[in-house]
């Protein structure tokens, strides 16, 4: 629990750093507006890394597994240094898992994760979506919560499906290649009409 709040903590502070870009525009806003940036990115974290990581925990539990997440400091340090530089690398840590597995369910529980980034990110992509096809522009801040979990969702989602251990796309790829090029595709598709429309 403690690793989990700390890599919590983190993600939200780079998140944070991120979508203000303190360093091209300083601290501008007055601070009910950083208040709500920060709350806004604390729930788009819940959504993109506690959900994935207790989704990975979950299929490794059905597994008869035992498994628990250890945060990963200088990843934690590496998201908030970067987020500086207008991107989150993000390392936050891994839930690790003992006991006997084959190929076929380290695949599984490792898509998992991913898959439930997909499930948050591409369902407020929808709404954003069908919002804007309605001209619908209130509450505004309705819009920055969607927003951020849909950045977020999509951003961990690409980088957990680089087919690098120990990276979710290395065991992925390993088990069911068509799976993992169909996943990463959807990602990458996503968060390119995200940010460039």
């Amino acid at each position: 629990m403690r690793d989990i709040a700390v890599a919590v903590g983190a993600l939200t502070f780079a998140f944070t750093i991120l979508f203000v870009d303190p360093i091209r525009y300083g601290f501008v806003g007055d601070a009910v507006f950083l208040v709500s940036v920060v709350v806004v990115s604390f729930i788009a974290v819940l959504t993109g890394f506690l959900m994935h990581e207790l989704a990975h925990k979950f299929a490794a539990v059905r597994y008869g597994l035992w498994a628990e997440f250890r945060a990963n400091p200088r990843g934690l340090l590496l998201a908030i240094f970067t987020a500086l530089f207008g991107i989150v690398f993000a390392a936050p840590g891994a839930v690790m898992i003992a006991g006997p597995v084959d190929r076929r369910r380290n695949g599984i529980i490792s898509v998992v994760g991913p898959l439930t980034n997909l499930a948050f990110g591409g369902g407020c992509f929808a709404i954003l979506f069908a919002l804007n096809s309605y001209r619908v522009v209130e509450p505004i801040l309705l819009f920055l919560l969607l927003y951020q979990i849909v950045m977020v969702n999509l951003v961990l989602g690409v980088f957990n499906m680089i087919p690098v251990p120990p990276m979710d796309g290395s065991k992925v790829f390993r088990w069911n290649k068509p799976l993992w090029a169909g996943l990463i595709t959807v990602f990458i598709v996503l968060l390119a009409y995200v940010l460039l429309a």
